[in-house]
């Protein structure tokens, strides 16, 4: 690769998004845009972070309603793995219609999309609150919140990076902050309906009443970047609809092995990041807890991880995006394996909840971001909504039966029910982090190369690290090791 190669790859770093902008008609440079980086760019952050929270942050509550479903038998003769598969829909949906909801912003803009898909949360939340059997909840609660859930957020993801550059990873941890900000304030709020009026009727009808105008208001001031060209979008026919979809469904891009590894790290970090928020409720309910102290415990998660995934993006921004996503994964790992299996009475559930929240945050901010990262590293800046497509397809169904497995493996008479739960998610990072020691090794070597190409043997201190390079370079296990352990920022 020539210098000349891996300077049009720099600066193509900074715009892996911006080939979802559509095609371009001509210049005008007098278009007042505002700059990457600035105060617009932090106020999409958040506008982002408000569609999260109307979204995935009402679904993080859903521990909260599947507590009191599986408790009060609201709707007699159901399974807990009925319900339990009500949260798993949404978030299915959500991510099998991400494709979809790309091709559609493509074609229709961000707003559009974002309001159709406003509309249809309300209306399935509103009829949710009038469902009087479970065939009727699943239908609303579950399919079209899941279908809504698509519209509203995936834009906002794609949106937002053409605003960011050297603060992609932060502001996009804002963004993902909202699932845990949500999270926090609707399971408190979601908890006090349904203990004051006595089912969720009125809970359903809060989370569409606040989510719309939340939704409402911030797509009001978020829009696209368009620089300063005039964007004309394709006019809606077959052709361009074939064409923008073999965009969005091009399997080319997984030639490499570690773009196929960040989708598998994707897939296990998601399906153990619903198993824990939704089980921690029902655990809590298996030691003698209340309700309410159950539900506290969601809201702890949730509220923690509105500091802690912009943390993690902050410092991801700092170190390297890999390099904090392998530490994080080994270190919730550890304290899943230490912590929560010996958690057992309310005090050591809070303490272990706060610790949860700080690092649970890790599969649904950082992939993405590490996802961006390889595919510039393979030369193929332009493919990211391909991978990002790919990696939603496979996690999809893995997500749709997460609880359901959680559940299935609990033990009720046992007189530790959860433990071969707790076992089995801790160790889902503890692949996680593996997987992710392999990304570590590809991405340190095609860095390496990348630097090599770029240098010229002219003076002894060039021909050292050139050395240096080509030794870390070799074939051989000792080499591969060291490439996987090298102090490198990736």
């Amino acid at each position: 690769m020539s210098p000349e190669q891996l300077r049009v790859i720099k600066d193509n770093q900074d715009s892996i998004f911006d080939q979802l902008t559509i095609e371009e008609e001509e210049q005008q440079p007098n278009i007042h845009e505002y700059p990457i980086d600035g105060k617009f760019a932090i106020i999409s952050s958040f506008c982002a972070m408000f569609l999260s929270v109307s979204s995935w942050g009402v679904n993080s509550a859903f521990g909260v309603f599947l507590n009191f479903y599986l408790t009060s038998d609201t709707f007699p003769g159901t399974s807990q793995y009925d319900y339990a598969l009500v949260g798993g829909m949404v978030v299915f949906f959500g991510q099998l219609l991400a494709s979809i909801s790309i091709i559609l912003y493509k074609l229709f803009g961000f707003k559009k999309i974002t309001f159709i898909g406003i509309i249809l949360q309300t209306i399935a939340y509103l009829l949710a609150s009038f469902a009087v059997k479970f065939w009727q909840l699943f239908m609303t609660q579950a399919v079209l919140v899941g279908v809504s859930f698509a519209m509203i957020f995936v834009p906002a993801t794609v949106v937002l990076p053409t605003w960011l550059n050297k603060r992609k990873a932060t502001g996009l941890g804002i963004c993902f902050s909202g699932a845990g900000f949500g999270g926090v304030i609707f399971s408190l709020v979601i908890n006090s309906l349904i203990t004051k009026t006595g089912d969720q009727k009125w809970a359903l009808r809060m989370c569409a009443i606040v989510t719309f105008v939340m939704s409402c208001i911030s797509i009001s001031i978020m829009r696209e970047r368009r620089d300063v060209k005039v964007i004309k979008r394709p006019k809606l026919s077959i052709q361009s609809v074939i064409d923008i979809s073999k965009q969005i469904f091009d399997l080319s891009v997984f030639k490499a092995y570690a773009i196929k590894l960040i989708c598998v790290y994707y897939t296990i970090a998601v399906f153990a990041y619903i198993s824990i928020l939704f089980s921690m409720a029902s655990y809590a309910k298996s030691l003698g807890l209340n309700y309410n102290q159950s539900s506290a415990l969601t809201s702890i998660i949730n509220g923690v991880q509105v500091i802690a995934r912009p943390g993690m993006g902050l410092i991801g921004d700092k170190i390297g995006r890999i390099n904090i996503t392998a530490s994080i994964s080994i270190l919730f790992a550890i304290i899943l394996y230490g912590y929560w299996i010996n958690a057992t009475t309310y005090g050591s559930l809070i303490g272990c909840c706060v610790l949860i929240g700080m690092f649970i945050g890790v599969g649904g901010t950082m992939p993405q971001i590490v996802a961006s990262d390889l595919i510039i590293l393979d030369g193929i800046p332009d493919k990211f909504p391909a991978v990002w497509s790919g990696m939603n397809l496979v996690s999809c169904w893995f997500c749709l039966v997460a609880e359901v497995i959680s559940l299935a493996m609990v033990r009720y008479n046992s007189n530790r029910p959860f433990l071969h739960t707790q076992i089995f998610l801790a160790s889902c990072f503890i692949v996680c982090f593996l997987i992710m020691l392999v990304i570590r090794e590809w991405a340190v070597k095609r860095t390496i190369e990348q630097r090599l190409t770029s240098l010229e043997s002219s003076t002894t201190e060039q021909d050292q690290l050139i050395k240096k390079y080509k030794d870390l370079l070799s074939s051989g296990f000792i080499p591969y090791l060291r490439r996987m352990f090298n102090i490198i920022k990736v």
